[in-house]
């Protein structure tokens, strides 16, 4: 999980508790969970029962994986697949351990739109940004069975972590190209303009945006992603009524910082909404096809 309190501000420890940025950096904000991290009275009601459900599947199948791992792949002392002793902990490992619960739960949307995408489309491409610790990453490539290509798009050393965890486990269509440096204003905006500029991103089937939750990171990359946007392809926008102000532990009562970082209008709006309404429905190459909780599902229909 990201967490943009840590670097030169050192203020609120981390909780695993917030998928969105504190900081107006790349670099806090592409450390963020983006993985259903709002606590459940923040998410969709009446689905607690399939979430909870997938999230049971995707713990079983984790350590299914885990446990089948060719020999030699676990370390000793549960350090991680395929590294040394002494070495930080494999980020599949993480998934349902203490302070990692709220990043546990994969993405349901998600899961149900690339497995029919899977069903019609022999080498589907998955874009993920924001990889928590791999809660949705995992079944996506169950669900591809290593066909196509998922683009991971977060901290280098989280996505590198994750893309060792998944070779391990023989998933071999992992791109971990597109990791983010430590640095203050680094992120995956800048990652997915650089790639996309260079010819180097493939246009893709499904993209699922769970980053910074920012205007200033996601509306850039929005405006890329809608670029490499395939006809008929689908981007998603996680969190879409999240904000500072009700974040239990980014609002300025909680977190004294916030209000150094923003202003009070910044504080009070969804900005991701606001992405969706300046970048998103203002391009009529895309649809809101709809708002399934706090995902907003677009399509594009036009070339």
């Amino acid at each position: 999980m990201q967490d943009a309190r840590r670097g030169p501000l050192r203020v609120a420890r981390w909780t695993g508790l917030e998928p969105a940025t504190p900081g107006v950096t790349g670099r806090y904000s592409n450390r963020l969970s983006y993985h259903r991290a709002l606590t459940r009275r923040d998410r969709r009601p009446g689905v607690g029962g399939v979430i909870g459900a997938l999230r049971g599947r995707v713990k079983r199948a984790a350590a299914a994986d885990l446990a089948a791992a060719p020999r030699g792949a676990m370390m000793a002392g549960g350090r991680g697949l395929g590294r040394a002793p002494g070495t930080e902990a494999a980020m599949l490992e993480r998934l349902g351990t203490p302070g990692h619960e709220t990043i546990s739960t994969p993405d349901a949307e998600v899961l149900a739109l690339l497995g029919r995408i899977a069903a019609a489309e022999p080498d589907p491409v998955f874009y993920e940004i924001g990889v928590g610790v791999g809660a949705t990453t995992l079944p996506a490539a169950r669900i591809l069975d290593n066909r196509g290509r998922i683009v991971l798009f977060s901290r280098e050393k989280d996505v590198r972590e994750l893309a060792a965890d998944l070779a391990a486990l023989g998933f071999r269509n992992v791109d971990a190209a597109w990791g983010s440096p430590g640095a203050t204003y680094s992120g995956y905006h800048f990652e997915l303009a650089r790639g996309f500029l260079a010819g180097a991103l493939p246009p893709f089937d499904l993209a699922f945006l769970d980053g910074g939750h920012v205007f200033h990171l996601d509306a850039g990359a929005a405006a890329i992603l809608k670029e490499l946007c395939k006809p008929g392809g689908h981007i998603l926008f996680d969190d879409y009524h999240w904000s500072l102000a009700r974040s239990p532990t980014m609002n300025p009562a909680a977190r004294p910082q916030t209000a150094k970082d923003y202003d009070a209008r910044q504080i009070e709006a969804a900005q991701v909404e606001m992405v969706c309404r300046a970048i998103m429905d203002t391009d009529p190459r895309f649809r809101l096809e709809r708002l399934a909780g706090s995902t907003a599902v677009y399509r594009r229909v036009a070339p």
